[in-house]
This record gives structure tokens, sequence and C-alpha cells, in this order.
């Protein structure tokens, strides 16, 4: 298992490399995670930060962060939780993270606060102000949508546009069905590494690459999906429409 990760963390890495890097960065990956799982967490950040420097995968700033964190240092974890994201802002974790990082956050500051308190004192009275109310806007009334006269065309023309209206409206749905798919699997790698982020475990690389491809992808192809089923209906309908006043004016 721990060569598999290893593996799939020298895959996950965009530039290529020398093969005494990657050799390298399995070595101190595999024994990273081996003082991980033994709960020898600083003899794991040296790892994690050796097998970053032979590969620069920000997965691995994730791991540096967890490894921080259980090991009690809450500042150098804040910090690299916050450069995992700047290296990897569509990361299927984000969410998680950001909840770590402001959790981290608020300690850190509670700490920089206690250091520079001087001693016994205390807050005084109303010095927390309430909280400040803001009125709630109206909503905005959704715009008026046009619709274009239908044509006069003859009723070959409306039935060719009928015919294509269908064509596209049936590369949607395919497009709408992928789409889904795609964001499907892509929630349940994110929902598994979010899981996986719970139990304090090593995160997998190559399933944070394959989570974001396939968030990234599949939203696109729901849009484009919607759309094309949209402009779909909207020229069978003008065809259809094009058709009857031709069949119509003809009578």
């Amino acid at each position: 298992m721990k060569a598999l990760l290893a593996a799939t963390l020298l895959c996950c890495v965009a530039a290529p490399a020398r093969a005494d890097d990657v050799e390298a960065a399995k070595r101190h990956f595999a024994q990273g995670t081996k003082d991980f799982d033994l709960g020898l967490y600083d003899d794991a950040i040296k790892e994690y930060m050796a097998a970053y420097d032979a590969k620069p995968d920000p997965a691995l700033l994730y791991n540096i962060a967890q490894a921080h964190k259980l090991a009690g240092h809450p500042e150098q974890a804040l910090r690299f939780y916050k450069t995992y994201l700047i290296r990897s802002p569509d990361a299927p974790n984000a969410s998680e993270v950001t909840a770590k990082i402001a959790e981290l956050q608020k300690a850190v500051d509670q700490q920089q606060k206690a250091r520079a308190m001087p001693p016994d004192q205390v807050k005084p009275l109303g010095s927390v102000p309430p909280p400040a109310t803001t009125a709630t806007a109206p909503p905005t009334p959704a715009p008026a949508v046009a619709v274009a006269e239908p044509r006069h065309e003859d009723a070959h023309r409306g039935r060719t546009q009928q015919i294509a209206g269908i064509a596209v409206a049936a590369v949607g749905v395919a497009a709408l069905g992928a789409g889904i798919g795609m964001s499907v699997v892509a929630k349940q790698d994110a929902d598994a590494l979010s899981s996986l982020d719970q139990q304090h475990g090593v995160f997998d690389p190559g399933k944070d690459s394959t989570g974001r491809a396939l968030g990234t992808a599949g939203p696109a192809l729901i849009g484009v999906g919607a759309a094309a089923v949209v402009v779909g209906g909207v020229v069978f309908i003008l065809g259809r429409r094009a058709a009857h006043q031709t069949s119509v004016a003809a009578r």
C-alpha cells in the first residue's frame, strides 16, 4: 500500500525529474508515512519535507501540515495548510482545509495575545461591542425575458430546424449525463479524502489529482449540456412554429 502511494505521488507531479530525484522522493515518502503511522510526527515532517525537496508535489504540503498539527505545532501547520491551498486551489478537500485554517488561526491568535498580555491583566467590561445588525435588502425582481417572434419560414426549413433542435438537445442530454457522472465521482473522492482527513490519515496524491480533474470537468460538462438542451429546445420550438405557420398560410 505504501509503495502504491509513493508511485501515485510521483505520477501526480507534472514537471519531469531525474531518476535519482524520483527514487529519493519515493524513499522519503515511504519513511515519512511509516513515521506518521507510528505517531513519530517530528520524524515524519523531516521525511515529507525531504520528499518535497526532491519532488515538489503539493499533496506533500498537506501531509506536512497534518504532521505539524498532530505534533502540536499550530503556527507551522497553519503555514503549510495555507501554502497547500495556494498551490492546489481546486483541491477536493479545500473546504476541510479551510476549516482547519480557521480553527488554527484562532488558536494562534489566542496564543499570541496571551504572550503579549501583561500578567494578571483582564479584559474590562463592555470592551467587546455587540454584533452589528444589517437590514436585509428586498430581493431583486428577475428581469423579463424577451421572446423572439417566430420567423416565417417554409415547411421544409421548419422541419430541418426541428431535427437540428432534437440533435442538439440529445447531445446536451449526453453531456449532462457525463457531467453528472463525473461530479458524482469527484464528490465521492472528496468525501473519501474528507473521511481520511477526519481520521488524521495520510493524504493520497493520486485521488487528489483525479478528484480535481473530475471536479473541474464535471461542472463544465453540466454547463455545456444544459446550454445545449436549452438551445436545442429553442431551435425545435422555432422550427415547429415555422412549419405550423407555413401550413396555416397555405390553406
